[in-house]
């Protein structure tokens, strides 16, 4: 039987193999995620800007331009006109997404509100609604949905603009 094999002489190097294997240790490191704290909520928005009631409500997305191109664009689309703005971030820090909403700004001065997910390059928000003198609501987490217009306009954009162009 297997246990007289392993009493035996032979059944001995069965034991010097495994103590000389080591032993693996499996360990996740868990990388601490930056949080965004503060924000408002899109059920907090008021009825006007949930309903498309004026211009100058606005969602905000980034395009990530995909494994080998490098930059991202940020595209901002008013809810009630639909039309889209958009602005080429090549280096991407948060400041210099702050100064392509400002460029954003320069082109579309009735900016009252920005819906957007939550993205950490947005993760110095009160900064940003200060410097723009706007409100900056969030979906909720994983509901990318409920910023439909800038999605649809996403979509429209990848057909001219495929994932990993420069």
């Amino acid at each position: 039987s297997i246990y007289r094999y392993i009493k035996s002489v032979y059944g001995r190097r069965i034991e010097y193999h495994r103590s000389k294997r080591k032993k693996r240790r499996w360990s996740r490191r868990r990388r601490s995620k930056e949080k965004l704290t503060d924000r408002k909520f899109i059920d907090e928005r008021p009825e006007i800007v949930a309903k498309r009631g004026r211009i100058g409500d606005a969602e905000a997305d980034f395009l990530v331009s995909g494994k080998t191109g490098k930059g991202i664009i940020l595209v901002v689309a008013d809810r009630k006109s639909r039309a889209p703005f958009l602005e080429k971030i090549t280096d991407i820090t948060i400041n210099n997404v702050h100064l392509a909403f400002l460029k954003i700004q320069k082109r579309f001065p009735e900016l009252k509100t920005i819906t957007t997910d939550n993205d950490l390059l947005l993760q110095r928000h009160k900064e940003l609604e200060k410097l723009l003198n706007i409100t900056i609501y969030f979906c909720h987490p994983y509901s990318s949905w409920e910023k439909e217009t800038v999605e649809n306009i996403n979509g429209c954009i990848r057909k001219d603009i495929p994932k990993g162009s420069p």
